[in-house]
């Protein structure tokens, strides 16, 4: 199976996050540090911001970057591939992954993070604001790179 195929298929089942590693071993995936392989066709910004994540945070439970048909019917930085979803439950990698975010904004052209009910961004002085979005990000933190939507 082509990866396009294999990224289309996975859309189709709903899956904005984390992907099955055994199914990106081919040679149009770029392996990375721990567990985490990267998701095809990304933008250049969104795939240095990946492999920065993946080598800094490798206990992570899967790296994720394209919407779901749930995003696609509406604006999302996922949809043209400019977010990335680190997948884990743990307090404390939150905290780190949010605090890593805060620190390398400008460096990796980071416009939005969520975690936890929690949002930073520009608009708020990159102080955290109550995020009421309809997922409360406690699985995942959210990156939006390069993107604002």
């Amino acid at each position: 199976m082509n990866l396009r195929r294999l990224v289309d298929a996975i859309r189709d089942e709903q899956c904005p996050g984390m992907v099955p590693i055994e199914l990106f071993d081919g040679p149009d995936v770029l392996g990375l540090a721990g567990t985490q392989k990267m998701q095809g066709g990304l933008p250049a910004n969104t795939q240095i911001a990946w492999k920065t994540l993946a080598a800094r945070f490798p206990k992570i439970r899967g790296l994720g970057a394209w919407g779901d048909p749930a995003h696609q019917a509406r604006k999302s930085c996922h949809n043209p591939g400019k977010a990335i979803d680190a997948m884990t439950v743990i307090v404390a990698e939150h905290e780190a992954i949010v605090a890593w975010a805060l620190a390398n904004r400008a460096k990796y052209n980071i416009t939005l993070i969520i975690s936890r009910r929690r949002k930073w961004s520009a608009a708020s002085g990159w102080k955290p604001r109550p995020y009421l979005g309809a997922s409360p990000h406690n699985d995942h933190v959210h990156l939006s790179i390069g993107c604002v939507g």
